[in-house]
């Protein structure tokens, strides 16, 4: 028997309850699969699972659609766009893959089956009790009647088709398997890909985790100048010198504006998402272990992660000493004559700056690391809006080799600098393994 689905049933059958020994069944093969290690790592699919699951049970099927359960379990308003936000339809495509892993790798054969069909948010329950009646039912009909005559040559026919049925038997076996994995295979690839929006796709490696993602800020120190030095600088006395005590380093560090900007428009998207972020001064990186941590590296050359993170791939950020001071630049492994270079680290009108984006995965996909750094603080702020900017993803995506969505990856920009504002970021190499 299975809960109908309530687009493809009339309405006097929504009324339709559970016996109290079927919906105890159903919620104690709730509590089976919600314990097992496929969905209690991800609370996110616990929780979704656990909700459509239960007001099935109590035939509560009206609330069980898109909106409701984007305001009820993702905290959206009432009238936000499921077309813009596909959350909901996420979370669910999430869930349909880790109940056919569940019973994939299930050895025992369980009372019901719980099931969640695409395009839906209802759940389906498969009762095992009926398919054996079914069985049985089907057995019934394929038995030949002894007690009619018949001829010698309708025995022998019966007996040859049932020879062929019990070929046939392990080969529809097989083909159903088949099926079934082809159609668990494509519809990851479906969901994952044509229903996710390409910022989506970029950033599901990290959405996927129930985990917080761990920001970790750059080592940007504060310094103060002595009043005798400050009235110098700013009456620009030339040349100026500078005496012991003038320049002192601050008690507390501080980071800069544009890394702010950034953390401020990647925290938004993630706690859209239902994600929440930890910011961590570097002080406190230092001290944690971020082995198992899904992170984010804000900042490059103030930033000992992002720096660990690039410095054996194929671009990665550098240094000189330059006629009038350091020169900050990103370069290229494989063409070393290749350096993006800006002299300025403070922003001026009409400058360009270049940024960095390293996105790597682990083999078994439990963590993520990204560093967003950018040659000067603006083009960190540059490259953290251009990771959730649908239209800037894009044009990423339309450059990309297929498959980039589960692959390491860098992304160069190019940004232009109006003042403070940043504009124009474009995409100018990509490296994917």
């Amino acid at each position: 028997m299975f809960v109908p689905m309530l687009a493809d049933i009339p309405s006097r059958e929504r009324s339709r309850t559970l016996s109290p020994d079927q919906a105890a069944a159903v919620l104690t093969e709730l509590d089976t699969i919600l314990a097992s290690s496929t969905f209690s790592g991800s609370k996110r699919c616990h929780d979704f699972l656990e909700y459509i699951v239960k007001h099935a049970v109590a035939g509560e099927y009206d609330e069980l659609n898109e909106r409701f359960l984007g305001v009820e379990l993702f905290g959206r308003k009432l009238d936000f766009d499921t077309g813009a936000d596909s959350i909901v339809r996420v979370r669910a495509s999430d869930v349909r893959r880790r109940l056919a892993q569940f019973y994939g790798e299930r050895s025992s054969d369980p009372v019901v089956t719980i099931g969640l069909s695409s395009g839906t948010y209802i759940p389906t329950f498969q009762w095992k009790i009926a398919e054996e009646k079914k069985s049985q039912a089907a057995g019934a009909l394929n038995t030949p009647r002894y007690d009619l005559p018949s001829s010698s040559v309708e025995r022998v026919d019966t007996t040859n088709r049932s020879r062929i049925r019990s070929w046939l038997k392990p080969l529809h076996i097989v083909f159903t398997v088949v099926i079934l994995i082809a159609a668990v295979v494509g519809g990851k690839h479906y969901w994952s890909v044509a229903r996710l929006s390409v910022v989506e796709q970029f950033w599901e490696p990290f959405l996927q985790s129930k985990n917080k993602v761990a920001v970790c800020l750059g080592d940007s120190h504060l310094y103060w100048l002595s009043s005798d030095l400050r009235q110098k600088v700013d009456e620009n006395q030339q040349p100026i010198a500078v005496r012991p005590g003038d320049i002192v380093k601050a008690s507390s560090g501080g980071t800069q504006i544009g890394d702010v900007r950034g953390i401020i428009s990647l925290a938004g998207f993630l706690n859209n998402h239902g994600l929440s972020t930890q910011v961590l001064w570097p002080e406190e990186s230092r001290n944690l272990s971020l082995d198992r941590t899904n992170a984010i590296y804000m900042g490059a050359f103030n930033n000992v992660w992002a720096m660990n993170l690039n410095q054996n791939l194929r671009f990665f950020f550098d240094s000189a000493e330059g006629e009038h001071g350091p020169i900050w630049f990103i370069r290229d492994r494989q063409h070393p004559e290749k350096r993006w270079i800006t002299e300025k680290t403070t922003a001026q009108r009409n400058d360009r700056s270049y940024a960095l984006i390293t996105r790597i995965l682990d083999p078994d996909r439990r963590r993520a690391q990204m560093a967003i750094g950018g040659v000067n603080e603006f083009g960190t702020q540059a490259a953290s809006e251009f990771l959730t900017d649908e239209a800037g993803m894009s044009e990423f995506a339309h450059s990309a080799p297929r498959g980039w969505q589960d692959r390491n990856l860098q992304i160069l920009l190019e940004v232009d600098i109006s003042g403070t504002v940043v504009v124009n970021p474009k995409v100018i190499a990509i490296q994917v393994w």
